[in-house]
C-alpha cells in the first residue's frame, strides 16, 4: 500500500489525490454500515479505476528498522519534470507568469482581510490601532451620493 501511495503522489495532481483521499474515508464508512450493494458504491469504484490508471510505474523501497523509506521513485505518467522543476528552465518557463498565479491564489486572503480590519476597528471603539497614523487607512475610500 506504500508503494502505491508513493506513486499516486508521482502521478496524480494534488486536488484529485485529496478528493481520491477524501473519497476513500466515506467509501470505508458506506461499507462498515454495510451499504455495499448500492450504486453510490459503483460508482465510487468507477472512480477509483479511473484516478488509477495513471498509477503505474517503479518504486525501490528500503525496509530498516521497522520503517519503510522510498528509495526511488519512477513512472511514465510522472507529473514532475526535471526540465520545469530547474532553477536553470532557460526560455521554457517565463517566470513573469507566476505573478498573476500569485495574485490570483492571494485574492481570497485579500478580500478577507477587509471585514476582519473593520471589526478590529469597530472593537476598539472606532479608534486607531496603535502603530498606525492618521493618514494610514484601515477602510478603503468610500463616496455615498445622496441621489439628489
Amino acid at each position: 500500500m506504500f508503494a502505491v501511495r508513493e506513486l499516486e503522489a508521482l502521478t496524480l495532481d494534488r486536488n484529485t489525490l485529496h478528493y481520491k483521499q477524501k473519497l476513500a474515508l466515506d467509501y470505508a464508512e458506506m461499507v462498515y454500515n454495510g451499504l455495499w450493494f448500492t450504486p453510490l458504491r459503483e460508482a465510487l469504484d468507477a472512480f477509483f479505476e479511473k484516478v488509477s490508471e495513471s498509477a503505474t510505474g517503479e518504486i525501490k523501497l528500503r525496509l530498516y528498522k521497522g520503517n519503510i523509506e522510498p528509495l526511488s521513485r519512477r513512472s511514465p505518467n510522472s507529473l514532475y519534470s526535471l526540465d520545469i522543476a530547474s532553477f536553470t528552465m532557460g526560455d521554457s518557463y517565463d517566470q513573469k507568469d507566476a505573478l498573476g498565479f500569485i495574485n490570483l491564489t492571494g485574492l481570497p486572503m485579500k478580500c478577507g482581510r477587509w471585514p476582519r480590519r473593520r471589526s478590529e476597528h469597530e472593537a476598539l471603539g472606532g479608534r486607531l490601532r496603535p502603530g498606525l497614523r492618521k493618514s494610514s487607512s484601515v477602510f478603503p475610500a468610500r463616496s455615498i451620493s445622496t441621489g439628489g
